[in-house]
């Protein structure tokens, strides 16, 4: 995410205490909806917190942004710490590679476990690093140097989420408990956000991330096809594929932004 002059007043307006956007509108050049929508990318982007009640407060990333921000510090580049940017020096990467290889971080610092096809999916549009298609970003840019990086766990199957090691920012508490998605914008940015704001069981939740994670790999596929290959491992509870495309999977899929249908029972991935 580039910030920009309104975006650095946002985040300086909301200062350390819980405000809603009509307190803050006012000292912006900038419409009230449009306001409401960066506040929601800002909050995607783990700079700012939806309380979940019409009220925004600044993240610790997003002071210690705001601070590089009027140091003079790059506006591009994602909060890393020095740890971090050590272990990317000591790789031979472009500065456009290692900026690709800081979102992903952050991605994974920040939900804690993320899978590759959500990775891809977040990033690769934003900072593609001169590759012309996200499995050769990944397989040449991002995956290595990735799992080189300070409290990052790679997985050890296809299908498991690389994790990170301390507390994700996603799940950072409150006085009111862990952090509320918001759920008032029903167009998500990117595959991981959709995922997460389901309301539905953890189980069903893995069989949606599992069944997206195998139509990522194949770009197109049948719901038999994905039912046939995904449910034996991801089962969450459903007697049959049939049950569990229908109970799990379906509805998730309307949900993910890339995702859609073209034939009666076909899906495609179209993103990035």
């Amino acid at each position: 995410m580039k910030l920009d002059e309104r975006d650095r007043r946002v985040l300086a307006l909301l200062g350390t205490q819980a405000r809603r956007p009509s307190e803050i509108a006012g000292d912006l050049d900038v419409p009230r909806m449009a306001l409401d929508d960066r506040l929601t990318e800002l909050a995607d982007n783990g700079l700012v917190y939806d309380l979940g009640d019409g009220r925004y407060e600044r993240t610790e990333s997003g002071r210690r942004v705001l601070v590089a921000s009027a140091t003079g510090a790059d506006d591009e580049r994602v909060d890393t710490s020095p740890e971090v940017e050590r272990a990317l020096e000591a790789v031979d990467l472009r500065p456009d590679e290692a900026d690709a290889v800081r979102h992903a971080f952050a991605l994974v610092r920040y939900w804690g476990q993320v899978t590759e096809a959500e990775i891809a999916d977040a990033i690769y549009c934003e900072a593609p690093a001169g590759r012309e298609s996200p499995a050769a970003w990944w397989d040449e840019v991002v995956r290595e140097p990735l799992a080189a990086l300070p409290g990052v766990d790679p997985p050890t199957g296809e299908d498991e989420p690389w994790r990170y090691a301390e507390p994700p920012e996603a799940d950072q508490p409150f006085t009111h408990g862990r952090r509320v998605l918001s759920r008032r914008h029903p167009v998500y940015g990117d595959v991981k956000h959709a995922l997460e704001s389901l309301d539905v069981s953890p189980a069903d939740r893995e069989a949606a991330r599992a069944a997206f994670g195998f139509l990522y790999r194949r770009g197109e596929a049948s719901e038999g096809e994905i039912g046939q290959t995904v449910y034996p491992a991801h089962p969450a509870g459903y007697a049959s594929p049939g049950a569990w495309w229908d109970g799990a999977v379906r509805d998730a899929f309307d949900a993910l932004p890339g995702v859609e249908r073209v034939g009666e029972r076909t899906w495609r991935y179209r993103r990035p």
